[in-house]
């Protein structure tokens, strides 16, 4: 922690379970278009840095679709 930080940023360790860095790297290519994004394909995402966690499934509250597309 960085002892000049505001207080608001002095906080405990937030995730003491994550893998710590450098966890593996993504093997597969990320997708181009949003009919490829599952729950499975994030599941495998978030494993990389979280073993053994699953997404079993998933859906869309929000999704503003532009240059920077943002999908909740």
């Amino acid at each position: 922690m960085d002892p000049q930080a505001p207080a608001q940023y002095k906080a405990a360790i937030v995730d003491p379970n994550c893998v710590p860095r450098p966890y593996p790297a993504r093997t597969e290519k990320l997708p181009t278009s949003l009919d490829q994004v599952d729950a499975a394909w994030l599941g495998r995402m978030m494993s990389y840095k979280y073993p053994g966690v699953a997404a079993n499934s998933m859906e869309t509250v929000e999704l503003l679709n532009s240059h920077t597309t943002k999908w909740r």
